[in-house]
Formats: structure tokens, sequence, C-alpha cells
């Protein structure tokens, strides 16, 4: 090792001794765990979700029937919670005045009437007549489901698929369980009309609407069942191999079947599985309904999802990129998973990395830049941002000189209910965009950022209405002294709260001398006692450059 090396290791373990003083032992043991065993927990964790996964399922088949009878205890509480799922009216059927009045009249007083049946495509045969804007068969063409057998019926005038699991406990279990929690969590699911425990069978709204594999199939590609067992090369293939093929085909006239638009709102839906605790884990073609008024999608079939809910924040991880690369194939995207952002990082590919002003940590080992500088990013959040603008649930927040969005996120993640950033540069809002669905992939959760590509000294020309707390760290003084007094009067207009940051460090290389001076501590007390906001208060660590001055009206 050369003397030069030697120098220079001792130079990071004193930056590192003296940066574990300013923060605290306990902060920097934190940061070594974050920076060095947690990216090796993560390279066995895809293991140890696989076990864990093989022993949840195992955990539900011993103790099936202990489940059943929980859930049948519960069977009045799931029927009320989904009374507000999505539900279609005998007359919204797509049938002809001849084929209602039939059902009408064969109803009487029933509870339930079968009036089709539904095949192993998803194709109807109706026994009342044609249905107008729903794939349907004659009787002749009808191909039985190898599994489930599916009823079109009416329910309590409400029209309904009845789905028979033949015994199939384990389907009808997790099926029943992700419906109960997405209609409990409020996400757009078909009701829970009536369930049979004994059968057992579910009695669901039935969306009426086109299968997305109907579409593609109508669009050229060969994918429905019946088309597929007529093709002789495909008698070979393994069911990996099939999965494939299936998927290529669907690719192949995807987008003149649907739209980017279509692809994002179905992404959505899955990340709002995702937040329930839902692994979908059979993402098919099949498994989407377009909504014949709206062409929304939905998804129908649960049978094969599991909730994980309970399994912990980065086991789910694995689950929900298993989904996420599924749907990625299916549909063409690269949404992301931790493998994706993992080498995103390691390629620095990270937009406009090399202006990177504000250290990120994402969590699961994932970070860019120096996170341990406490005078931005991520240290500062930890050092002097998170104790002194706390507490922030429900607030409504702007932020200027918002750069890559780093503070808005952290705000965002501690309660706040919308971040508004004011950035004029757009590489940092490109920058700050993908911070924002990292976060968003890390936490599982949605961020209420946007972004208002403007110089900050024009916000008084602009009405965004009020805000609980408006923050412009190290950013104001950019700005010349009239237009510092100017915004800061205007903020008195919106805000009863402002938090400014100074920079009281000397010799940084300014280009206007006089930027010093506007960073002061005296000179953001000036501004805001003369501007609207009397009651100061200062909060400067001792040897720390960039203090806080919190400025109130009241």
């Amino acid at each position: 090792m050369s003397i030069f090396h030697f120098w220079e290791i001792i130079e990071k373990i004193r930056k590192a001794i003296s940066f574990g003083k300013s923060l605290g032992i306990r902060y920097f043991f934190y940061l070594f765990y974050i920076c060095l065993v947690l990216p090796c927990f993560m390279r066995i964790l895809p293991t140890y979700a696989f076990f864990y996964r093989r022993y949840k399922n195992l955990t539900l088949r011993f103790k099936l029937n202990k489940y059943l009878r929980r859930w049948e205890s519960k069977k009045e509480e799931i029927l009320k919670i989904c009374e507000k799922g999505y539900k279609l009216r005998i007359d919204d059927l797509g049938l002809n005045k001849k084929g209602l009045d039939r059902i009408k009249k064969s109803l009487c007083n029933k509870t339930e009437l079968v009036i089709g049946d539904i095949d192993q495509d998803g194709l109807i045969y109706s026994y009342y007549g044609p249905l107008n804007g729903v794939a349907t068969t004659p009787k002749e063409d009808f191909l039985k489901k190898s599994r489930f057998e599916l009823k079109l019926v009416v329910f309590n005038n409400i029209v309904a698929v009845k789905k028979m699991f033949k015994g199939y406990k384990l389907n009808f279990l997790n099926a029943l369980d992700a419906f109960y929690n997405l209609n409990l969590a409020g996400v757009r699911v078909p009701a829970i009309l009536d369930i049979d425990f004994g059968s057992p069978s579910m009695t669901l709204s039935f969306i009426a609407g086109l299968n997305l594999e109907e579409l593609l199939f109508r669009k050229g590609a060969k994918i429905r069942d019946r088309d597929m067992k007529k093709n002789k090369n495909l008698v070979s293939l393994s069911q990996e191999q099939g999965w494939r093929y299936y998927i290529q085909e669907g690719r192949k006239v995807l987008l003149d079947a649907v739209d980017q638009q279509f692809i994002e709102d179905l992404f959505i839906k899955i990340k709002k599985n995702h937040r329930v605790g839902i692994e979908l884990y059979d993402i098919k073609y099949d498994k989407v309904i377009i909504e014949k008024k709206t062409q929304k999608p939905f998804f129908i079939d649960f049978e094969s999802t599991r909730n994980f809910a309970s399994s912990g924040k980065k086991t789910f991880s694995v689950m929900r990129d298993r989904d996420i690369e599924k749907f990625n194939l299916c549909f063409k995207t690269k949404k992301l998973t931790y493998k994706m952002i993992k080498k995103i990082i390691q390629d620095k590919k990270v937009p406009f990395l090399d202006r990177l002003y504000s250290p990120v940590y994402f969590g699961y080992g994932l970070r860019i830049g120096k996170i341990w500088d406490i005078n931005v990013g991520f240290g500062r959040w930890n050092f002097i941002l998170k104790k002194h603008l706390l507490p922030l649930t429900g607030k409504r927040i702007l932020s200027l000189g918002a750069n890559n969005g780093f503070n808005a996120i952290q705000m965002l993640k501690n309660g706040a209910k919308e971040v508004i950033g004011v950035e004029a540069n757009k590489d940092y809002i490109e920058q700050g965009n993908f911070i924002k669905e990292v976060f968003e992939w890390a936490d599982n959760e949605f961020y209420n950022l946007k972004y208002l590509p403007l110089d900050m000294a024009k916000l008084p020309e602009y009405n965004l209405g009020t805000f609980d707390l408006v923050v412009a760290l190290c950013s104001l003084y950019y700005l010349d002294n009239l237009s510092i007094f100017k915004l800061v009067r205007h903020l008195s207009t919106i805000t009863d709260k402002l938090v400014l940051q100074c920079n009281i460090r000397q010799g940084i290389g300014r280009e206007n001398v006089n930027d010093y001076r506007k960073a002061s501590i005296e000179y953001n007390i000036k501004a805001l006692k003369e501007n609207g906001f009397p009651r100061i208060k200062v909060i400067a660590p001792p040897g720390y450059s960039r203090p806080l001055i919190i400025g109130q009206k009241k």
C-alpha cells in the first residue's frame, strides 16, 4: 500500500469519526448498516422469500378448514363491506327488449336465475339472446372450463357470475381474501353478492365488456385456448414455453388493441393491489376485462393470489417484483423493480447524476450520492429538518427550489398530503420524477408530489391556494433583494409558517459576493420580520453552516 493510499484511508476514517460525532453514534451505526450490511442481506432475500412463500402455502393448506370456518363466521360482514363494489343492473347487460322481458318474466320472485354459461376463453353462451358489447359463443362452439365452473346469473336483480370452485378450497380462500380486503380498501373490484362455504362457490357482480385476450384475438393474436389447442406446433411445448408463446403473440398486436393510457391504468390497478398486500401472481391477458362503458381495465380472477400484508415490507417486495416483471413482459413496459433500480444506480444512469445536489437513500441498501453529508439531502433531513419540520400529517406544503424533490418526498413519507415543488431547472425535475418513482416502488406507496416548472420569483403571479407550510431550503438567497422581499410578502398571504435555510459558510466561491449576505441569519430574519412573519425562531446547531429560520405570523 502506498503512502498516498494510507493517508487517504486515514482521512476517510477521520471524516467518518467526525460525522459520527455530529450525528451521534446510533445514527453512525445506522449508516454502517444501510451501506454495508443491508446490501448483503438483499442478495439472499429472494431465496428467503421463495421458502417463505412455500411455508405460507403449506400453512394455508394445513389450516385450511380452520381458516374457512373463520371466514364463514364473517360472512355477513363480508357481504356488507362489499355492498359498494361494482354492480351491473339487468337493463345494462346489453340484451334486446325481448330477452330482457323473458328474464324478468322468468325471475318472478326468485333470488337467483341462471341466464348463461361462461367457457374456458371467457365467452358466454347466453340463454336469452345476444349480448351487446360482450363476447358470446353459440352452444356448439362452447369450450368447457377445465377447472372451475362459471354461470352467468341474475342475483337480486344484479347481473353476476357464480363461480363454483369444485372442491378447490385453497383457491376459494385466496379469492375470498383478496375480494374482501380490496373492497375494504376501496379498490374498484367486483362486489361479492353471495358466498356458499359448503360447495364452495362465490357470486360476484358481472363486469360487462370484452376480455383483453378476446380483444387481442380480434386484432390477430391466436392466443385463446380454443385456438392454441388447434395449433399442432404447440402440443409439444412445456408450460413455460406455452406461456412465452402466449405473451409473444399478444405483444405483437397489443398496441393495436389498447393505448399507453390503458396500460398505465392497468398498472395503477396492480399497485393498488400491492398496497393492500395482495400478490396477483398470475398476470395474463385473460385476467383483464375492459368495461364497455368506461373502457377501463378490471382484474377479475383472484384465485391464484396471496395475501402478504403481514409478511414484512422487504419480503413482499420480492413478490411485488415478480408481478411487475410479468407485467413488463405482457405489456412491453419498463416498470421499476429492485434489480432494475440497482442496475440503473450501478451503471450511473440516474437522470443527470453528474448534477446531483441532494444525495438520496431509497431503502433496501439503494443510494445515490454521499448520504453521510449533513449539509444536503439524506444527511440534512435526518440531522436538522426531520426534527424541526414535524409534525406534517395532513398538511399541504409548498417547497421553493425543490431540486430533485428528496425533501418533498420525505415530507410526504412523514404524513403530508400534498407537496408542490417549485423548480425552474427541467433537469432536476426529470431527476426528481425518477426519484419519486423509485420511492413509490420502495415504500409501496403513492406520493402526491407535483412540480411547478418556474422561477420562484414569479410565484406571486400564480394562484396556488393556501398552504400549511412553505419551505425554502438554501434557495431564496439566489434571488435579488427586491424579489426576496416581494416573494416573502406574497408568501405571508398564503401561509402562516415559512421555513428558510441559510448558508453561513464563507469562501465557497459564490459569483456574487452579496449572496453571502443574503444567505446570512441576520438578513433572513429581517426579510421575514418586515414582510409578514414577526415571530422568529432560529435553529443553529454549533458548527453547522446551514441553520434554519422559522417565521410565523402568529
